[in-house]
Formats: C-alpha cells, structure tokens, sequence
C-alpha cells in the first residue's frame, strides 16, 4: 500500500462540480441524467466543503477546474464523440458565461484558491497546472469532483506521469466510485482518512541538483560535409574546440556528482516520426539521408562519448521537452537547474531553453560551448539565462 497521504505537500484539486452536471435544473438535471440523486450530491459536496477546509487550514492550495465552451463548441478539447456518447448532443451545455458553467450551489472557491478554467479533459492539458504545483512545492495530489470517467480519470493519468503521487477522494467524486473500474494511477482513500492525514509543518523544498544538458552535438550540425571548402575548414576549427570544451565539462561535473544529458535529433527517412518546424524542415535537414537515425550524420562528433552512467535522450523536434520524458526524467532527478551546451542558438537550445524555462527550470549557457560560434542569437538567451564560459565551470570545486 502507497505511504498515506503527505498534507504538507499536497494540493486538493476539485474538477468540474459545475451545475450543468449536478444540479437538478442543469443540462443533465434537465435531461434526466444526472450522475448521482440529490442525496448523494449533497453528500459528496459536503465532502468535498470538508476537504477544502482542511487544506485551507493547513496552508495548502485548493485548485479548482471548471469546463467552459464557446456555443459553437469550437474550443472544445475533448476526444471526438465522448460528450454524444455520455449525454447525448452536447449543444447548451458547460457554455462560458451561463448558468450552467458555474459552480454548484454551496461549492465554490473562495479567496487564495486557484481557479483554471479549460476545454480538455485532463487539468493539465493546456494549461499551467504543473508549473503552479511546481512553484508551490506540491508533491501529492487529492483529487475531487468529476466526472470521474472523464476530467478524474485524465487528471489522475496527467498527474501520475509528471510524477506526483495521486490519490482519488473516493467519496467526493461523481458519479460514485462504486460504478467505475478502479484507476491505476491514483489510489482511493475515503474523505475521513484525508482529514486524519497528519499535517506536520511543511518541510522547506530543497535547492534541487544541477544537470548538464549537452544538445545536438552530432556530425551533421558541427561538421557538415558540404559547402565551401574554407569555410567548413574554419568551421572544423571552431567547431572542434566546442567539442573538446563540452567533453571536458561532462568530465569535471560528472565528477563532481552531476548529472549528464545527452541530446540528439533523429528520425525516420520517410519523416512521419519528425516533430521539426515544418517551414524550415527542408532547410534543417536538408538532403533525404540526413540526420537519419544510425547514420554518421546523426552520431555524437568524435571526441564525445556519454559514460554508461550518463543518460542519453532522442528527440525528433527542436526542444528537448517536446515529446520526450526530459521533464520527468530530469524531476526523478531532482533538477532545478540546468548548464546548457551544444545548439543551435536560434534552433534546439534556444527551444529547450525557452521550453524548460515555462516549466519552472532555471538555466545556465555556455557561451564558448554554443553553436554557431558567434551566433548573435546569444543575446537573447541572456533573457532567459545566465551566461558563463568553460574555463569558470571548470574552475568550481
């Protein structure tokens, strides 16, 4: 059985009790489809007041998600078909700015809580949910509301695969738990052992490690085979000393307990796996056979190779955030902050940076490890991220 509940750093997140679902005049009350009877929506509501109160109390965050559409239902983020096999045609329903999109009555927030309104299902789906978490120190999550085969259910899977620990208010939630098939990320406890949960003082967060993110130092980018002949052996020249400054800094900070990132870009020849910004893929990737995975343009340059301990991450897009665990593997590390180098300025680094800095991370680039050497898009890095040189990071004990 997971360890109870850890009040200290949780965050209680309430989905959806909105009176379109559960009131009687609401858009289900209206078609005769509510979820539960009257009775056990005040029950689950009086839970749901119950567990709000205690985590206001214990400092925590309460989080609630509502679901507004536009009447046209252009915004709208569920999965194709779900609300005309749930309820029929949704057309009325969860309208932003009507009665029905707002919140039951006797629920809702109050001052200090957090309110995310969206179009999907899951709460962390397009929206800054896990940033919020992050900012706050939040490590479990309680889930309430519903509907639990819906916005619970997606919730729970989002949360799970971020890494928190999430547990499921089984008797605050509708339509009852009873009627569903369990969720395997989250684990159910009762309202009663939420508020047993001890809530000692909050423990301060720790400063979390550092770790060395080294990206897209393959062939292709730092020794192209094409191109005027001074110019690719000025190329080679500059380019090589950025391979032997990343080299010896993975040495110096896995040493030092650091842990060490690898990137590379790859993909398929027929590109269906490519993740590339589509008006400058042909021009990135130029000819058919580059970057294609096991080819040489696509392996680390000579000089650089990861140690068994190190971790190496393939991406098929410019950010190494976008569809890869980085996130996560980087949060089961315990990082906060991260030494970038490799490139481009303007393209993979300048997209990890820009990306890793939305989610909270803190950075640092290394200027004489960067390419293209030069690169006036440097400056605008300094926006988002303190800038040093080899010789410093070598420099610390």
């Amino acid at each position: 059985m997971t360890a109870p509940i850890d009040i200290a750093r949780a965050a209680l997140i309430v989905t959806d009790v909105q009176a379109d679902y559960l009131a009687a005049d609401g858009f289900l009350g209206r078609m005769q489809k509510r979820p539960m009877s009257d009775g056990e929506i005040a029950a689950m509501a009086e839970n749901i007041r119950r567990l709000a109160a205690r985590f206001r109390a214990a400092g925590r965050p309460v989080i609630w998600a509502r679901s507004a559409f536009r009447e046209d239902f252009a915004d709208c983020a569920w999965g194709p078909g779900w609300a005309e096999r749930y309820f029929g045609a949704p057309r009325g329903f969860l309208i932003e700015g009507s009665a029905g999109a707002g919140w039951l009555a006797g629920l809702a927030p109050e001052t200090g809580d957090f309110v995310i309104t969206r179009g999907t299902h899951s709460v962390f789906a397009g929206s800054a949910l896990d940033r919020i978490l992050a900012n706050l120190g939040v490590g479990d999550l309680l889930l309430a509301g519903g509907p639990l085969p819906a916005s619970l259910s997606d919730t729970a899977r989002g949360g799970a695969a971020l890494g928190y620990r999430v547990f499921l208010a089984g008797d605050a939630v509708f339509p009852p738990l009873a009627t569903y098939p369990s969720i395997s990320s989250a684990q159910a406890i009762t309202t009663d052992e939420a508020l047993a949960a001890p809530a000692s003082a909050a423990q301060p967060m720790p400063a979390g490690r550092s770790a060395f993110l080294i990206i897209d130092m393959q062939n292709h980018f730092l020794f192209p085979q094409k191109g005027d002949e001074a110019a690719r052996q000025k190329n080679f020249a500059r380019n090589s000393e950025l391979v032997r400054n990343c080299a010896a800094m993975a040495d110096h900070l896995r040493a030092k307990g650091w842990p060490v990132i690898w990137l590379k870009t790859g993909r398929r020849a027929d590109r269906i796996d490519t993740a590339m910004h589509k008006l400058r893929e042909d021009i990135l990737l130029g000819g058919d056979s580059l970057l294609l995975d096991g080819t040489w343009g696509a392996e680390l340059a000579d000089g650089l190779t990861p140690d068994p301990a190190d971790y190496l991450l393939y991406k098929r897009g410019q950010s190494g955030f976008g569809f890869t665990p980085l996130h996560r593997a980087l949060r089961n590390l315990g990082v906060s902050h991260c030494l970038l180098s490799g490139g481009a300025a303007s393209g993979c680094l300048g997209a990890t940076l820009r990306d890793g800095a939305a989610l909270g991370y803190r950075f640092a680039v290394v200027e004489d490890a960067l390419y293209p050497v030069g690169s006036k898009y440097a400056a605008v890095l300094r926006d988002y991220a303190e800038m040093r040189k080899t010789a410093e990071v070598l420099g610390e004990p």
